[in-house]
């Protein structure tokens, strides 16, 4: 399935200077999903880690050995890691607390710079992790599937040119749409088939958002 996110991981496969990935986002919005789809076109091979499942790979002591020891058990001998994504995934299971997340990601940073390394986590890591951390990773912050990602995955040519006319307020009715489950009866029966609490919910975030880019505007400002 077309998400943007996936063009990013690909611009990122290619960087010179790359650091390892963290893909950050809500509860399903997809991100697994996304990451799989990258790694199925751009590498030969896709290893996971799902601490979800099982968190083994966190018990005992972290070491480069051990990890490699995990990691080659999946692997080729004649197979290269240029070629394979290995994927940490669920970083912020219940089994995993914020100080032993933050020493994964200290252990990836500083040790498996040779790997091609990209964690998946629901955690709001600007909140959690230092800003020294996260400068050693590549971020990627994952939304629901906005109207252009829809639009794409139904083919709908037509109505993405529309959309390319739209004022900024009228993409942000779609794009809340959609992240609100409502996008695809928004399209199929218009917006009087909405109820009027799924109405002012609509326009409830639409003033919040555009307060919130309101004072983001002025902060920048007055940085600057």
């Amino acid at each position: 399935m077309y998400r943007d996110i996936i063009a990013g991981l690909a611009s990122w496969k290619d960087k010179a200077d790359r650091q390892p990935a963290v893909v950050t986002g809500a509860v399903s919005v997809g991100k697994t999903t996304a990451v799989k789809e990258f790694a199925e076109r751009f590498y030969n091979k896709l290893i996971i880690f799902d601490l979800q499942k099982d968190p083994s790979i966190l018990s005992g002591e972290l070491t480069r050995k051990n990890f490699d020891e995990k990691t080659q058990a999946y692997m080729d001998v004649t197979e290269s890691k240029e070629d394979i994504l290995v994927v940490i995934d669920h970083l912020d299971t219940e089994k995993v607390g914020n100080h032993q997340a933050a020493e994964v990601l200290r252990f990836i940073c500083y040790n498996l710079m040779d790997y091609n390394v990209c964690v998946i986590t629901s955690l709001n890591v600007w909140r959690i992790f230092s800003e020294g951390l996260l400068a050693r990773f590549d971020l990627f912050e994952m939304y629901p599937v906005s109207l252009r990602e829809f639009l794409i995955i139904n083919r709908d040519r037509e109505l993405l040119e529309c959309v390319e006319h739209m004022t900024e307020k009228e993409k942000m009715k779609y794009e809340i749409a959609g992240e609100l489950g409502l996008l695809e009866r928004v399209l199929n029966d218009g917006w009087r088939s909405l109820t009027a609490k799924e109405t002012g919910r609509i326009g409830g975030l639409v003033t919040r958002r555009k307060r919130q880019m309101a004072a983001e505007g002025k902060n920048e400002n007055e940085e600057k």
